[in-house]
């Protein structure tokens, strides 16, 4: 939670230096729900640790977070097709304003379910940016 402290007075720096978005990635919120209860790092402890990152900063700037899978090849530890669903409920807990999904590799099929799971205090944002074939 220190981390989380330090990095709260870096963005509050950059907001007060006139940042009007600062975007961050979430903190494997997505990889660990659903999985193995119980363990320090759990999803509870990754919501608590961002919202202590970004604390008061909604009130000087916009505030995103970025979620995806990435590419196969550069994230995935696991074979599984996993899914936005047992992570929606921390994500939306997530003290922000827009919350991003990459629904490229579920072809947008997630896409009603992330809509349904994201409060009404966040805006939903979808990207289907990754292209086929490596970008070939």
């Amino acid at each position: 939670m220190e981390l989380s402290e330090i990095m709260n007075g870096e963005y509050h720096r950059l907001a007060d230096a006139g940042c009007t978005v600062i975007q961050m990635e979430e903190p494997a919120i997505h990889g660990i729900a659903g999985t193995e209860p119980g363990t320090m790092l759990d999803a509870e402890f990754y919501v608590e640790a961002f919202n202590r990152a970004v604390a008061g900063l909604r009130d000087k700037t916009e505030v995103w977070c970025h979620t995806c899978w990435g590419s196969p090849g550069a994230q995935r530890t696991r074979s599984q097709q996993f899914s936005y669903g047992a992570a929606l409920p921390y994500l939306d807990q997530l003290d922000v304003d827009v919350l991003t999904f990459e629904a490229k590799e579920t072809s947008g099929e997630e896409i009603p379910m992330i809509a349904a799971g994201v409060g009404s205090d966040k805006k939903p944002m979808i990207s289907m940016s990754y292209l086929p074939n490596g970008g070939q």
